[in-house]
């Protein structure tokens, strides 16, 4: 199966798309958002979605840009034949399928026939369509998931083929598989999966067996263990308790003399502490008197000091003055060269902006005068469609159904008449002597008359016959079903005020052949852009109009001005302009930086200034705040002497103090306080744990000894004989039983070991085109494994060479080598199922290489290229296409611009607007007050005044110019000049 081509319309973004795939390789690219996924996901859906519904499947496919029903129309060739397929998407659906060689299928037919085709189900929904040919189409952000699943789910064709392709040799034989299962379910009753004995089995009643003779070993053991124990522990504590009396008395005499000795401890620190406060008292008077003394020292110092300094620092003020003022004078003259620069710059500007406005005048113009026509053309064929529209009107509605219905009728009147006829009676005079007649008229001799009522014939006066023709009440009964018949048909007749079924066939032909004009003037419409082309000009008059006001805003601030004559002038002028506007802003610059130098001396010589002025003032507070302190400290301690005197006295009570503190300290050391509270707890230790050894020693005694006391009359020693011969017994039965079960056990896993092996024989021809992919990314020697267990695909791994002999598992690989190994799996896979579908399937790939590296790309193009070669269709979706310049493939751009909405060319929306709203609409425009290059005569303003005059006075724009005959620069110019009351 190879895609041709595929066409979607109202799909998401996608108005109207259309992509034609090449045969081998094709790349669609563009960035994101711009329908390449829906592109995609519209294509599978047209494959395997139902037409007819309203799933969420369905609603995805609705745009919420562009009305009517998603519709997907797709070409593909498969089996030798082209076939198209259409489906539009919605709770009224429709399908057709029309293969090149035979009649085209609609509904149900259409869609098992395309089932058919793709090998697949019919009537698959909900998630089982979603997953439909999964191994042929990766999703984004699914290109890293394990293609096992899908390898599996495409079994049946994947196995046949591998059979048609020799892996069928390696199949086993069905007794084989039947001794295979036979040790499976010996295995399977004896072990459970996780290897455990089944409860209930001959092993697991062998073990039971022999846990219990081993507990039973077990105990008689710790019977006979327990009471060798409780002898050696009754002699043990025996001895224990004669040896802790004794020490416990030296323990107790020791801890005596030591709560002595901490009492005096004691009394010895209390004497410390208030020895300590006095020496501390001492030192402080001694330290805050000889601090004084330094700090009166040393503000006669920083006095002198001061006083010395602030003879330079007052020099210093007086120039650093001078200097500011001169620093200040600069400044100002730079600013005023500035200023002046910036005007400058400002007129350059100016200028330079409108020219620049001029040459937007003139485009603008341009663009409107262009829509302006554009508009005419549309406001034309609107009229025209009006007209179509009207003359429709005028005829009868006579559509195809009432055509039908009248057909019938004719037929039904024509089968009533018809079978009254039959049933009439014929009458001929062959010879009569007497006059006869029928009814009431006369019939001469040789005369025939058909009689179709009940009717009396006389023969003369003295013969009267009645005829009744068909019987009587037959009769009847067929003339009231012909005359209802005519009846009804003429009914239908005058309805429509037509005189015969022909003029109503005539009529119809005539509306059909209307409503195809009418049906080609909106699609005409609708391709003009019709909708939005009022907007446009709207848009396109307000530029113009602003760019007309700028022009004469800034042609207001410049004094003098140039004005260009057309839109080239204008763009030279600018350009020129802009030359003199950049050599102004240089010379703007230029005056900055210099006024930015000046203000910058300024400010730094102001700076100076008032740090020498802080400094100075910072000196003179600190003076006066020295001498106030000096004065303060000599009025509080006095002066020379006095501090002398006392400095004296402090310093003998300080040695004083301290020495009596000294011989207290000396005499808790030698103490030794801190090994004395160590003592106390190591004795208070060793008492308690001689006394609890004393206690366990009396406990065990006794618990030894009842023990001993309540064993019972049996030997322990016999009976642990006994338990060790049944434990002997039941271990021996134990490992016989074992033995056989590792037996089968060992015989199911030859078999299986036999099957993986011919598993892996059965899968080798699809491992081996893997292994062909990964070689064009993973180098020479790359190889696929991949196992058949239970019919489903398994243990996917990659071997590459440097990299050791172990393969790695498909769910260790990285992100990047994941993508790959699945791409080349998935490629591998639609080749081998190629054959069922003509030598060749479509394979897609939408974005699937996200964490592949630039180098890694590179080589995935080799693997793309080599499976399109060998026959398949390769379709890559990408947002940068540039990745994948090597594929050589076709390459198609989605760049967003068919996203935009247009009208519908349906017959059931009203598409365009008739000509009197265009009329109105076009009259709502602000038409530009002139053009530039173009002048109005006096000749052609009364021209116009005299269109107008023949209009009644007024006239829309569109019927205006129709009757003059004007271009549009002409119209617009002399109707504003018109308005506006200008000549020229």
């Amino acid at each position: 199966m190879r895609f041709i081509s595929v066409t979607l319309r109202n799909c998401r973004v996608h108005r109207e798309l259309k992509v034609d795939f090449d045969p081998a390789r094709t790349l669609i690219g563009g960035p994101n958002e711009t329908g390449k996924s829906t592109l995609i996901e519209a294509l599978h859906r047209a494959l395997f979605l139902k037409a007819k519904g309203s799933t969420e499947h369905h609603r995805a496919l609705n745009s919420t840009l562009h009305t009517g029903h998603p519709e997907v129309e797709l070409a593909f060739e498969a089996r030798g034949t082209t076939y198209v397929l259409k489906k539009r998407f919605g709770t009224a659906g429709t399908v057709t399928l029309a293969p090149s060689n035979s009649v085209s299928l609609s509904g149900d037919a259409a869609e098992s026939e395309l089932a058919r085709l793709l090998s697949v189900e019919a009537g698959i929904a909900g998630k089982a369509m979603a997953v439909q040919w999964a191994h042929l189409w990766v999703w984004q952000g699914q290109a890293g998931d394990d293609p096992s699943a899908n390898a599996t789910a495409q079994q049946a064709g994947l196995l046949q083929r591998l059979q048609q392709m020799g892996g069928a040799a390696a199949l086993q034989s069905a007794l084989d598989a039947r001794v295979a299962k036979c040790f499976s379910q010996a295995k399977e009753q004896i072990y459970t999966q996780a290897g455990k004995p089944i409860k209930g089995s001959e092993l697991e009643r062998a073990e039971s067996a022999l846990l219990l003779a081993s507990e039973g070993l077990t105990r008689a053991t710790e019977r006979v263990q327990k009471l060798d124990s409780e002898a050696v522990n009754l002699d043990g504590a025996s001895r224990t308790l004669l040896a802790t009396t004794p020490s416990l008395h030296t323990l107790e005499q020791e801890q005596e003399a030591l709560t002595a000795k901490d009492r005096r401890l004691g009394e010895l620190r209390q004497i410390g502490i208030v020895q300590f406060h006095d020496a501390n008292a001492a030192d402080k008077w001694h330290s805050a008197l000889a601090l004084a003394n330094e700090q009166i020292l040393e503000a006669r110092v920083n006095i002198s000091g001061l006083e010395k300094s602030l003879k330079p620092q007052n020099e210093v003020v007086t120039r650093l003055g001078k200097e500011m003022e001169e620093a200040k004078r600069k400044a100002a003259a730079a600013e005023m060269a500035c200023r002046t620069a910036t005007e400058a710059v400002r007129a350059a500007r100016l200028r330079q902006e409108l020219a620049s406005t001029y040459a937007q005048l003139f485009a603008a113009y341009e663009d409107y005068v262009k829509l302006h026509k554009k508009y005419g053309d549309v406001a034309k064929l609107g009229q025209d469609l009006a007209g179509l529209e009207s003359e429709l009107a005028k005829l009868p509605k006579v559509d195809s159904a009432k055509l039908r219905t009248l057909h019938l009728l004719e037929r039904e009147q024509s089968n009533a008449a018809a079978a009254l006829r039959a049933m009439a009676t014929g009458f001929e005079v062959i010879a009569a002597d007497y006059p006869v007649k029928a009814g009431d008229g006369f019939i001469n001799v040789g005369e025939k008359l058909i009689l179709t009522e009940d009717t009396e014939v006389m023969i003369g006066s003295a013969v009267r016959l009645l005829i009744q023709p068909g019987g009587g009440n037959g009769l009847a009964a067929a003339r009231r079903t012909e005359e209802a018949a005519r009846k009804g048909l003429q009914i239908e007749l005058d309805a429509l005020g037509l005189p015969s079924i022909q003029e109503a066939v005539e009529y119809n032909a005539r509306c059909e052949e209307f409503k195809g004009r009418i049906r080609a003037a909106q699609a005409e419409l609708a391709g003009m852009g019709a909708e939005n082309l009022a907007e446009e000009l709207q848009n396109a008059a307000n530029e113009y109009n602003a760019a007309q006001a700028g022009v004469e805003r800034l042609a207001g601030m410049i004094p003098v001005q140039e004005t260009p004559e057309n839109k080239v002038a204008a763009k030279a002028l600018a350009k020129e302009l802009e030359k003199k506007l950049s050599d102004a802003e240089a010379q703007e610059t230029g005056a900055k930086a210099g006024r930015a130098r000046s203000t910058e001396k300024l400010e730094s010589a102001t700076e100076s200034l008032k740090e020498a002025q802080v400094e100075t003032k910072e000196q003179c507070t600190n003076l006066t705040g020295l001498k106030a302190q000096l004065e303060l400290r000599l009025q509080t301690h006095g002066d020379d002497v006095a501090r002398a005197k006392a400095l004296l006295k402090s310093q003998s009570d300080e040695t004083t103090t301290k020495g009596l503190l000294k011989s207290t300290t000396d005499a808790i050391t030698a103490a030794q306080p801190e090994l004395l509270e160590g003592d106390r707890a190591r004795i208070e230790r060793s008492i308690k744990g001689k006394t609890d050894e004393r206690n366990a020693a009396k406990t065990a005694i006794a618990v030894a000894r009842a023990a001993l006391r309540s064993d019972g009359s049996e030997d322990p020693r016999g009976a642990l004989v006994t338990a060790k011969a049944k434990a002997d017994s039941a271990k021996e039965h134990r490992n016989s039983v074992h033995r056989k079960a590792q037996a089968v056990t060992l015989l199911d896993k030859l078999f299986q070991e036999e099957q993986r092996h011919l598993s892996a024989q059965f899968t080798q021809p699809l491992a081996d085109k893997i292994s062909g992919y990964l070689q064009c990314i993973f180098g020479a020697g790359a190889r696929a494994q991949l196992e058949l267990e239970n019919n489903e695909f398994t243990g996917l791994r990659l071997l590459r060479l440097g990299f050791g002999e172990a393969p790695f598992a498909f769910d260790t690989l990285s992100g990047g080598a994941k993508e790959q190994t699945a791409a080349a799996v998935r490629l591998a896979m639609a080749e081998v199922l190629a054959d069922d579908h003509g030598g060749c399937l479509p394979i897609v790939f939408d974005d699937a290489f996200a964490y592949s590296d630039p180098d890694r790309v590179n080589q995935l193009q080799r693997m793309l290229d080599l499976a399109a070669t060998r026959g398949l269709q390769v379709i890559v979706l990408a947002c940068n296409p540039a990745d994948y310049a090597g594929l050589g493939g076709r390459l198609i751009s989605l760049n967003g611009a068919h996203r935009v909405r247009v009208a519908s060319s349906s017959m059931d929306e009203r598409t365009v607007m008739d000509a009197e709203e265009l009329e109105a609409l076009d009259d709502k425009m602000p038409a530009p007050a002139f053009v530039p290059g173009v002048k109005a005569t006096p000749d052609q303003k009364e021209q116009f005044l005299e269109s107008l005059r023949s209009l009644g006075g007024s006239g829309g724009n569109i019927t205006l110019r129709a009757n003059l005959a004007w271009d549009e620069p002409a119209y617009l110019t002399v109707k504003g000049r018109t308005a506006s009351g200008g000549a020229h």
